[in-house]
């Protein structure tokens, strides 16, 4: 049958054009993650993927750890050419996360953080003890690919700096000063660059 994911018809997310913002947008997700619960349904992936009146819902999360001395440092991803999706082969990344399946369970308002926490465990090893903030949402029309999705981004904070990449023939890893991730944001997926301009962390 396909995969099947997770999707909102973008009429309900955005209740006219003009409330469908572009970029990143930090603001409490709570009132998102309610309507997500209230007005998603399951839909087969072939038939939603060039349907811009559809939005899959993607959980995206940056992992964060602060040192004793020192600023805060993510965690920053390369994506490989031994990855899936071509388009992004040799692009530095900032979040981890994909599409919400029915194997994350019911749909209620915590669906979307259980399937974030599946992606984490499929891509990276973080230590247990994290804790895990939404602070904001994505939206980016301004290509095919982007008009049919809608990011959901947390923040997993970790006490230690332990993290390594499980599919290491698809992406390498490693901490990052916020100082220092504009020398990459060329390089950047768009929703990373989107994020780090919206955050300003940037400078």
């Amino acid at each position: 049958m396909g995969e099947q994911v997770l999707v909102v018809p973008r009429e309900i997310l955005f209740c006219n054009e003009d409330t469908a913002f572009q970029g990143f947008r930090e603001e409490n997700a709570y009132p998102y993650l309610q309507m997500i619960a209230e007005n998603s349904l399951f839909l087969p992936r072939d038939d939603v993927e060039e349907d811009p009146s559809y939005k899959q819902i993607i959980p995206y999360a940056v992992v964060s750890y602060v040192p004793p001395a020192g600023s805060e440092r993510w965690f920053l991803m390369k994506r490989k050419k031994g990855g899936g999706e071509k388009r992004l082969h040799d692009l530095y990344s900032l979040g981890v996360g994909g599409h919400i399946n029915p194997v994350d369970d019911h749909i209620d308002d915590g669906i979307v953080e259980r399937a974030l926490l599946r992606e984490l465990e499929e891509e990276l090893s973080v230590p247990q003890e994290r804790k895990v903030d939404p602070i904001g949402l994505l939206n980016d029309d301004s290509n095919p690919v982007g008009s049919v999705h809608f990011g959901m981004v947390f923040k997993i904070s970790i006490k230690k700096e332990a993290v390594s990449v499980r599919e290491v023939e698809q992406l390498e890893g490693s901490f990052v000063a916020i100082d220092d991730l504009g020398e990459k944001i060329n390089e950047m997926e768009t929703w990373s660059r989107l994020i780090c301009e919206g955050l300003k962390v940037l400078g």
